[in-house]
């Protein structure tokens, strides 16, 4: 999308060292949902304008429990969100397994969120296996400020190869 990243964050430190291995970019160890995590942050990227992150699937998956926001890896949602709000954010962007989408409690942090920022929201569901060996899906919601208007979020341009994994 042509955005630079100034900086990352996750909580578990063997991710953090490898992307401090492997990028420039700072990095911040550290659970999304502590405040001290969120002023390293914004310590490290004070005039940074969005956030993008990928929401704990398994709460809301076929695959997963689907115990939705009785799962506590559900509260990795309503944290970024928080971190976002405390930041001054105006672009959320968050990713997340189709199922998400229809989630009454996704849905309802969404719309807190909204109310509480005077944002819209635009989503879309991607085809992985457009520009990936996969037969994933998965569905993006972009959080903007009202102002500044709805996005249109164009589906993965198809590949004319079709990506596949070599069947052994």
């Amino acid at each position: 999308a042509g955005w630079k990243t100034v900086v990352h964050n996750d909580c578990m430190n063997s991710f953090c060292n490898h992307l401090q291995s492997h990028s420039k970019v700072p990095v911040v160890l550290g659970d999304i949902g502590k405040l001290e995590t969120v002023a390293k942050i914004h310590e490290a990227a004070p005039y940074a304008a969005s956030i993008a992150f990928g929401f704990s699937c398994q709460p809301f998956s076929r695959a997963g429990d689907r115990k939705e926001g009785q799962d506590d890896r559900a509260k990795s949602l309503p944290f970024g969100l928080y971190a976002a709000y405390l930041l001054q954010l105006d672009l959320v962007v968050t990713e997340c397994v189709p199922e998400a989408s229809t989630s009454p409690y996704v849905l309802k942090c969404l719309q807190q969120y909204m109310q509480m920022t005077n944002s819209d929201r635009s989503e879309t569901l991607m085809e992985l296996a457009h520009v990936w060996p996969s037969r994933r899906r998965r569905w993006w919601s972009i959080l903007l400020k009202s102002y500044m208007g709805k996005v249109s979020i164009p589906p993965f341009p198809r590949l004319k190869i079709v990506p596949r994994s070599e069947e052994h």
